[in-house]
């Protein structure tokens, strides 16, 4: 007992330090863990409420922690599972879902688990990296299961948006009141910068059902307009990338006449956009932000060889604060690399340094929970003279190469290869109304934005995005193959009970 009463006054003594604004997303995060547990015999219920948390956990990650918001998850996806098998109306049947991924995904986590435990990985590490890939395997199963007719996709869908909304506004109040969990903006005063990588998810969705609503549509343009302000005050090239991607993506998935209707509309939205940095006067903030994200593909050569000095940490002394490089022919000197140029090679130093450790261990990796050593002055924060050891990698691809190998990394790309290849060719065989078509066009085109950020920000793998990605994803497939059985009956159109 004493034990209990220490933790619950630890509790107490940590809820009491959070400021008016983020006391919020704990409470919110109790109410829906108990909201789940009255939900465990309503299958669908579960899901949607374990998706809004993990749209919620975007932010609440920040506050909680990611241990205490992976708990919460497990426990939010195994009641999903168990009101499904305990359903008081058991779900109408619809197409069995293809649990071979979800099986394989697994079967390649606890294979690199059990390699990262026998190298000595951290244990923590290992199982957080184990967490990222079942959350999105289980949320992939979910999805197939539990919503294959329109109108659940629909009603899902919108689910979905509204809690990107709602955690949108809430970290923008969070910004107004300066939370200290929001990183800095330098560039503007270092006002607060707003970060929810699912921002992007909710503005293809919106722009989605805007062009397949035709006239009834202006409650998405509405929001759509609303998500993109947020997207370009997030300061945030990767959320600029995605959205970006994304449409573009929408529009090619997407038959005529919609696909004109999107094209205009996203046309629209980008003049839009121009007058809203206009207007704010942080147009010339933005240009440097893309301007430094381009800057680091020129500085590969010094990453490389960067990467040699720190593959051998006995002969490397502490890195001195910028040492001149050698004189370019026929020109002056360079000047030292200043701080912010080292943080700008970082990502390229990530590539030098990964793929030599591919090299060096191709067939299993490194195992899950696999750090690399690498200079402090390329981390946010890190100490400027000491090379360290550090686990984050940018590029999903590289991680997954470097802790798995490269057959497991190859079997991980042949699925979202598969996924791919199977819904575009679904989608284009079959015929679709207006509304039902935009929607898994932008599903599809939103699945395009998340694999080609993955490059630079490992979002399809990584807590809370992981489960909201693969739920969609499972959802799309769901649907597409239940409308093989039955193209001709609109059943497929029904709603099931929950």
């Amino acid at each position: 007992m004493p034990s209990i009463e220490r933790t619950l006054s630890a509790l107490a003594a940590g809820f009491s330090r959070l400021g008016p604004s983020e006391a919020l997303y704990p409470v919110l995060a109790v109410a829906i863990v108990i909201a789940a547990l009255a939900a465990w015999r309503r299958p669908r219920l579960a899901l949607g409420l374990t998706l809004v948390y993990l749209a919620l956990a975007s932010t609440s990650i920040n506050i909680l922690g990611e241990p205490a918001s992976a708990a919460i998850g497990t426990f939010l996806i195994a009641n999903c599972f168990l009101a499904s098998r305990l359903a008081a109306a058991p779900p109408q049947p619809g197409p069995a879902p293809l649990r071979w991924p979800t099986l394989l995904i697994l079967l390649i986590a606890a294979i690199g688990a059990l390699h990262g435990l026998l190298r000595g990985n951290p244990t923590l590490a290992v199982f957080g990296d184990v967490y990222h890939l079942a959350e999105f395997a289980a949320l992939l199963l979910l999805g197939q299961e539990l919503v294959w007719t329109e109108r659940q996709l629909r009603d899902f869908v919108c689910l979905i948006v509204i809690a990107v909304l709602a955690t949108s506004a809430l970290q923008t109040i969070d910004a107004f009141m300066d939370a200290p969990y929001l990183p800095v903006i330098d560039e503007l005063d270092r006002s607060k910068r707003l970060i929810n990588q699912n921002s992007p998810l909710a503005f293809t969705l919106l722009l989605a059902l805007a062009a397949g609503a035709g006239r009834k549509a202006w409650l998405p343009l509405l929001g759509v307009l609303v998500i993109e302000g947020y997207i370009i005050a997030s300061f945030t090239r990767g959320l600029w990338f995605e959205t970006a991607v994304s449409a573009l993506a929408l529009v090619a998935v997407l038959r005529p006449p919609t696909r004109f209707a999107a094209l205009k509309l996203g046309a629209a939205y980008a003049v839009a956009a121009v007058l809203m940095l206009g207007v704010t006067g942080t147009g010339s903030s933005v240009l440097h932000r893309i301007q430094y994200g381009f800057a680091q593909l020129a500085t590969f050569s010094r990453a490389e060889e960067t990467a040699s000095r720190v593959a051998k940490p006995e002969s490397v002394p502490a890195p001195a604060p910028a040492p001149a490089p050698a004189p370019l022919a026929a020109a002056a000197p360079e000047a030292p690399l200043t701080p912010m140029q080292i943080l700008a090679s970082r990502r390229m130093l990530e590539h030098a340094l990964l793929l030599a450790e591919i090299a060096r261990h191709p067939l299993l990796g490194a195992g899950l929970g696999a750090s690399y050593r690498i200079p402090g002055a390329a981390v946010l924060g890190g100490p400027k003279d000491e090379v360290i050891d550090y686990h984050y990698v940018h590029d999903l691809y590289l991680a997954s190469a470097f802790r798995l190998g490269v057959p497991c990394f190859v079997l991980l790309l042949g699925l979202l290869g598969g996924f791919f290849w199977f819904v575009l060719r679904r989608f284009r065989a079959q015929t679709w109304s207006p509304e039902s078509g935009a929607l898994l066009a932008g599903l599809i085109a939103a699945t395009v934005g998340e694999a080609a950020i993955s490059f630079i920000s490992p979002v399809i793998l990584n807590h809370p995005t992981a489960g909201v990605i693969g739920c969609t994803m499972g959802m799309t497939l769901a649907v597409l193959r239940a409308r093989d059985r039955a193209p001709e009956s609109g059943k497929s159109d029904g709603r099931a009970r929950a």
